[in-house]
């Protein structure tokens, strides 16, 4: 395992943010593992992934459920067409196969990946759409969204209004990754959060999917109530809630959000402080850097300097060529 020294109160927000990604990485496991990866993936550290995944592949490449998140993190880490096509045929593999263990978890992981043009694996994926296993239908529909088939959004709207409160959580966190809902789908994530219980496993995804989904639209109304909503689950929620809650930051939050997702960075679990250091580093980044007043005061001095330099000279020259060559006395 990887020791690394804890971050002193000096450091800023952005090296903090990246060491716990990297500690996390190299000192958790299983799914927060790859969810620390594929944060660093996202945010362009590729070369501190690779090595430590071939090692995972190497180890646990052949244990259900997590090979899958393993194939993953290596196809997003390909970089070339032929090494991602050949991780994602081994997740379309274990997908196929029609009594796996990983069907669910490899549906998922294909519409991660941006889903698929093959016409068999897109059948296979219409089947399973159909399937009694709610949730191996609802990856299924999600794959192929991914792979272009809009129309699979109408299934996952209707999974909003299912009794079973993890199937509302699973449609929440498919329809926040999908981009340009329609108003009608819109309208429906943003009722279905307002009329969620607080104490639904499943308000914490509906939450973050709305405030997405209305930062987008510029919904003012629903955008104030889902933040405020958001504040209160990073504040008192559970660890699900507050990880879907910085996820949706992560998304669509503003500078204004970066001292609360700091915060989070000593939070006791090791899967929300991947998800803060994932949003600081996003937020951070979509924002910018902004000078301080005394970085403009000096670069204000600077400049009247340099003008009042280049008065100073000109008054002294008598002809351009004095001007720019110092009256040939340098």
């Amino acid at each position: 395992a990887l020791h690394l020294p804890p971050a002193s109160a000096d450091d800023n927000l952005q090296t903090r943010s990246l060491a716990e990604l990297t500690r996390a990485l190299h000192n958790e496991s299983g799914w927060i593992k790859v969810h620390a990866a594929e944060a660093l993936l996202e945010l362009g550290y590729r070369d501190r992934v690779v090595d430590v995944f071939l090692d995972e592949q190497q180890s646990f490449g052949d244990q259900r459920e997590y090979r899958i998140g393993i194939w993953r993190v290596l196809a997003r880490a390909a970089d070339n067409a032929k090494d991602r096509a050949a991780w994602a045929r081994k997740i379309a593999a274990a997908f196929s196969a029609a009594d796996g263990p990983d069907r669910i978890h490899a549906a998922e992981s294909l519409a991660k990946l941006g889903g698929t043009n093959d016409g068999a694996l897109r059948s296979g994926l219409a089947a399973a759409a159909e399937s009694e296993d709610a949730a191996l239908a609802l990856f299924a529909h999600w794959a192929l969204i991914a792979s272009g088939d809009r129309q699979r959004l109408e299934a996952v709207t209707a999974a909003l209004d299912y009794p079973a409160s993890v199937t509302r959580l699973r449609a929440a966190v498919i329809l926040a990754d999908t981009e340009r809902l329609t108003s009608q789908v819109q309208a429906s994530l943003h009722e279905a959060a307002r009329r969620e219980a607080a104490d639904s496993r499943a308000f914490g995804a509906l939450v973050g999917a709305s405030f997405i989904h209305a930062a987008s639209a510029d919904d003012q109304q629903q955008l104030a109530w889902c933040r405020t909503t958001l504040a209160s689950l990073l504040e008192d929620g559970d660890a699900t809630a507050r990880r879907l809650a910085l996820s949706a930051l992560a998304e669509r939050g503003s500078a204004s959000d970066l001292s609360t997702v700091a915060s989070l960075l000593t939070d006791a679990d090791p899967d929300v402080r991947v998800s803060a250091a994932r949003a600081a580093l996003r937020l951070e980044r979509r924002s910018g850097r902004r000078l301080a007043i005394a970085d403009w005061i000096v670069i204000v001095a600077y400049a009247a300097g340099m003008i009042a330099i280049g008065w100073y000279c000109s008054r002294r020259a008598a002809t351009t060529e004095d001007y720019l060559l110092g009256g040939r006395t340098m």
